[in-house]
């Protein structure tokens, strides 16, 4: 595919696409209040830097919550019940993931161009009619991008996709809310680990901790998640089950942390990736999964480390070393915020973003 790698001369206009319940005007003004990170969800507003306006459109039908959400699960995670979202002066629509990306293509007459993420359907092949349709709507969009190459061979294996339109743009986070904190205020006995999507690996978590706990008594662990219940953790001491903070609150936390532990099972999508950013731009150093795609974020300037799937004593020894030497995990979390500031904002993200979405407009 040919990108466009020049500003356009006006403003082009994006119609975005994020699914589920997602508000974005109280998005906004929750980020005005200082509460959340970027104007808008995963930075796309960083996109106005390569002239693209970026407007927001929530999944809006009149089936109810628990329906649209049986359909969902139905329909392979993709969701059909949707009204007309498409809106005919788009000039561009940007779909945050294939579960209204497909939809969006196969449900509309003459879309404008669509440029998609794909997420899901990489772990999980559906069954072969939805899998054909899957299909059908990833090649009949402009342009496909996903967050770990590798999922670029399941794409084409299963999909049919080209490679050649297949695009991996490495997410970002917002490393102006996501700042380092006071060195002062670290605790050194602090390990945290967040998250809540469905391949956190918590009972590998666990059997690290205990590990860890089992020659530095005084270590701590939070565990922030609402799959995990304080029930389950308590068969380890030390442990704190949290079940939600705010982006405000969480970054209070993880600041203060010795360092994070994000642990997942084998996955293709890098699952735990934005809590490992976020360790990362807070100037902390970040134990994650060394799963496929995982090696696109682990630079040469520091910061992430990485264990293999299960792997609890790998987990523990290098969380045991981490905490061990606290001199040690401040020098490894500068190099982590000097690894986030020149590859893993949202700036960064839109930067690569925007040339898709200007080809598409350009030859769509």
């Amino acid at each position: 595919m040919n990108r466009s790698t020049h500003r356009p001369s006006r403003a082009i206009d994006v119609q975005v696409l994020l699914g589920g319940d997602r508000d974005v005007k109280d998005w906004q003004r929750r980020h005005t209040s200082g509460e959340v990170p970027d104007a808008f969800p995963y930075g796309l507003d960083r996109l106005s830097e390569h002239g693209l306006v970026v407007r927001g459109t929530r999944l809006r039908t009149r089936s109810p919550r628990k329906l649209r959400g049986a359909l969902r699960r139905l329909g392979g995670g993709l969701d059909w019940t949707f009204g007309a979202l498409v809106e005919a002066d788009a000039e561009v629509v940007l779909a945050w993931d294939e579960r209204v990306g497909v939809p969006a293509v196969l449900m509309q007459r003459n879309p404008p161009p669509v440029v998609g993420n794909v997420i899901w359907c990489t772990d999980s092949v559906p069954n072969r009619p939805l899998r054909d349709a899957v299909s059908k709507g990833l090649r009949r969009m402009h342009g496909v991008f996903v967050l770990s190459s590798g999922q670029v061979p399941i794409l084409r294996e299963a999909y049919g996709v080209d490679p050649r339109r297949t695009v991996v743009v490495p997410f970002g986070v917002d490393g102006d809310f996501f700042t380092p904190g006071d060195q002062s205020e670290v605790d050194p006995e602090l390990v945290v680990s967040v998250g809540n999507d469905r391949d956190r690996d918590f009972p590998t978590v666990l059997r690290a901790f205990r590990s860890v706990r089992d020659t530095r008594p005084s270590s701590r662990l939070v565990i922030v998640s609402k799959t995990i219940s304080q029930h389950e953790a308590d068969a380890v001491p030390g442990v704190t089950v949290v079940p939600h903070l705010s982006h405000s609150e969480l970054r209070d936390l993880v600041r203060r942390a010795a360092v994070t532990i994000t642990l997942t099972r084998p996955n293709l999508h890098v699952s735990g990736i934005t809590a490992v950013l976020e360790t990362i731009a807070m100037g902390r150093p970040a134990i994650t999964t060394d799963t496929p795609g995982m090696s696109d974020y682990v630079h040469a300037e520091g910061g992430i480390f990485t264990v293999p799937p299960g792997d609890h004593a790998a987990a523990a020894q290098m969380c045991s070393a981490l905490l061990d030497d606290p001199d040690r995990a401040s020098a490894v979390g500068r190099a982590g915020r000097r690894t986030l500031e020149r590859h893993f904002t949202t700036e960064r993200q839109a930067a690569r973003l925007a040339p898709l979405l200007q080809d598409a407009v350009a030859t769509g």
